[in-house]
């Protein structure tokens, strides 16, 4: 009985991450709606809205937003291609960032650049991040 109902689980859980992409598939390139994270026993929805940067470690991805941190074993590469690009952009080979977070960008050292987050977070841009960042701002 416990099998079934860990198979039933199983099979909701694909069939729900399997929804959370349009368009298409993730070979289509679809968007990310929402990113399931799996806490122990439970897996929690985080609406793409609700992000504020995502910051690389290693194979896994520190997802912050105003609720918490959320730990997902998943590449950055793999956020760049899925999240919205007008919504999201990649600064710096550690930081996926949401353009709607922005409170300002700085001058940091000769030629680097640090962006402040409206939750009072800095992070550091790296040039062709600072670039692809005014690119996207229309600055």
């Amino acid at each position: 009985m416990e099998k079934e109902n860990e198979e039933e689980s199983r099979h909701f859980s694909v069939e729900k991450a399997s929804s959370l992409i349009i368009p298409g598939s993730q070979e289509e390139g679809g968007v990310l709606q929402r990113i399931p994270v799996k806490d122990g026993t439970r897996i929690h929805l985080i609406p793409v809205e609700e992000l504020h940067y995502i910051e690389a470690c290693g194979d896994y991805v520190t997802l912050f937003t105003k609720s918490g941190q959320y730990v997902k074993e998943q590449t950055m590469k793999y956020f760049e291609s899925h999240l919205p690009e007008k919504e999201f952009v990649r600064i710096h080979r550690l930081y996926i960032i949401a353009a709607g977070q922005i409170l300002r960008i700085e001058l940091f050292g000769k030629e680097s650049y640090q962006v402040r987050l409206k939750n009072g977070v800095s992070l550091l841009a790296s040039n062709g991040g600072y670039k692809l960042l005014k690119q996207r701002l229309e600055l």
